[in-house]
């Protein structure tokens, strides 16, 4: 089950919103032009592993099992949450980055935090497997995996330079704690 926090970027502390309907999560994502959508996963991509070339079998299941939406490029991406008994670390997860395509991303195991920031808001979505979410150009945007769990994630992109971060140079990765969804 996905759950949804909206903050303010000036107040880190006390969400605007809590949401864990997925139809309320899907509706407020969807106003700022984010897609959120939630699969059954085939056996073979929960197994995908990080780190080897994407098979074309793999790459045509993700693309049957997400819609080709004119994603060409894709690669698996693996990310090691902290310890169970730990809180969680931001270094084990990304820097605050955007894309300059469009983008979209497909949990395949394990799970974590998506934190979107849009103009003043942020937006704190729990994500585990199946969840597919489609992310406009240039939306600053950072990935963290739980504690206690590895978690690897399907990125896709329009091009190979699609897949390409750009750090944005802001600090508020850091500067927030992430709840536990």
């Amino acid at each position: 089950m996905s759950h949804l926090v909206v903050y303010h970027q000036d107040n880190l502390l006390n969400p605007v919103k809590l949401l864990n309907r997925l139809d309320d999560i899907s509706a407020t994502l969807a106003e700022v032009d984010v897609a959120l959508r939630q699969l059954e996963l085939p056996e073979r991509l929960r197994e995908a592993i990080p780190g080897e070339a994407l098979s074309d079998n793999l790459a045509n299941d993700i693309e049957r099992s997400c819609g080709a939406g004119n994603f060409s490029c894709a690669e698996l991406r693996s990310y090691k949450g902290s310890p169970g008994y730990a809180a969680d670390d931001p270094s084990q997860g990304e820097q605050e980055h955007y894309h300059r395509e469009p983008s979209q991303l497909l949990v395949l195991k394990g799970g974590g935090v998506l934190c979107i920031h849009i103009a003043e808001s942020l937006y704190v979505l729990g994500c585990g497997p199946g969840d597919v979410i489609g992310l406009p150009a240039k939306v600053a945007k950072w990935f963290q995996p739980k504690a206690g769990t590895a978690c690897t994630v399907a990125h896709r992109a329009l091009t190979r330079n699609g897949l390409k971060a750009c750090l944005t140079g802001s600090d508020i990765a850091s500067r927030v704690q992430l709840p536990d969804l």
